[in-house]
């Protein structure tokens, strides 16, 4: 699964039980493009554990910020799923997540998603019968790239589109489309990167501000286990 705030190619590893998970700071949390914490730093962590038979699960945590709605502040992420090499550089992906935004809100959702990872090119396909807790359906189509420049230097860079089905009294109102290109600087376990994220506009289907800021420079610095 690609957390929003990690940006990187979902890559299957050798088959072998294992526990990781990082925590972060970062100066904007943006999901698919938009900001979740009002322009501001919010804090992250994540933990996972691989099976051997290619099984994983695990759970992310951030803070959030709605200025519509202040008892919603933070968001968390259950998810699991089943991942699989095929070759030497192809790999598989299939999994389930449950976001939920704070205890009793109606923003919480069930989301399931499918992709593959070619090479150096990720590309997955998430849906959500339910996007944000609302009486209709969210596609989100995305990929991923990245490459090493040096040893602990490795350049990378994202592209979304988003599609939400109109409500009842609803029309259309368009695909968000966003993108993400940064550098990540990676040294044992501490990492940190910066990272331009814009979006071309924001989906009515967020608790967010229509009028915030569309692009953002991101800085983040985690530490991994």
């Amino acid at each position: 699964m690609l957390i929003a705030g990690a940006t990187a190619i979902s890559v299957t590893t050798e088959a072998c039980a294992q526990l990781s998970g990082s925590v972060s700071v970062l100066s904007d949390y943006r999901f698919r493009g938009v900001s979740f914490s009002e322009e501001k730093p919010a804090a992250q962590a994540d933990v996972n554990y691989d099976f051997a038979s290619g099984l994983y699960a695990g759970a992310f945590f951030s803070t959030v910020r709605f200025a519509s709605y202040p008892d919603v502040h933070r968001q968390v992420v259950t998810y699991g799923g089943y991942a699989r090499r095929i070759s030497s550089d192809l790999s598989v992906d299939i999994g389930v997540s449950y976001a939920d935004l704070s205890h009793g809100s109606d923003f919480d959702y069930l989301e399931v998603h499918a992709g593959v990872t070619a090479s150096f090119l990720n590309m997955q396909l998430s849906y959500a019968p339910k996007y944000f807790g609302q009486q209709r359906a969210g596609t989100y189509l995305e990929m991923n790239s990245g490459t090493q420049l040096t040893d602990s230097v490795r350049i990378f860079g994202h592209a979304g589109a988003l599609y939400v089905e109109p409500g009842p009294y609803q029309h259309a109102s368009g695909t968000q489309f966003d993108g993400r290109i940064g550098l990540r600087y990676e040294r044992d376990y501490f990492n940190a990167q910066v990272s331009w994220v814009a979006v071309n506009r924001i989906s009515l289907s967020y608790p967010v501000d229509s009028n915030q800021s569309r692009n953002a420079l991101v800085v983040q610095f985690a530490l991994f286990f």
